[in-house]
């Protein structure tokens, strides 16, 4: 919170910055007003301000095509065989 690692106890005040590191992606969100007793998280955006940029949310959207391979369920693990063409395949791109 506001630059200062805390611990999940610390009590909140209206106005301070929260960051959360969720890698690869750093949240950051402006706390516009409290509750006194837990209310649905559907009404979250009505007391929080989301300052997250835009380029910080396209990483989340990059990780999700880099570093997978997509296959079939059901399927199971790829044999020797079908890693080591996985793997040739990747040095050549």
């Amino acid at each position: 919170m506001n630059d200062v690692q805390v611990k999940p106890s610390r009590i909140i005040k209206v106005g301070e910055l929260v960051i959360v590191k969720r890698p690869p992606v750093t949240y950051q969100y402006k706390i516009k007003g409290l509750l006194g007793n837990r209310q649905s998280a559907k009404i979250v955006v009505d007391y929080v301000e989301d300052l997250t940029s835009e380029e910080e949310k396209a990483k989340l959207d990059m990780k999700n095509h880099i570093g997978f391979e997509l296959r079939d369920r059901g399927v199971g693990r790829p044999t020797k065989r079908e890693r080591r063409l996985i793997d040739h395949l990747k040095k050549n791109q």
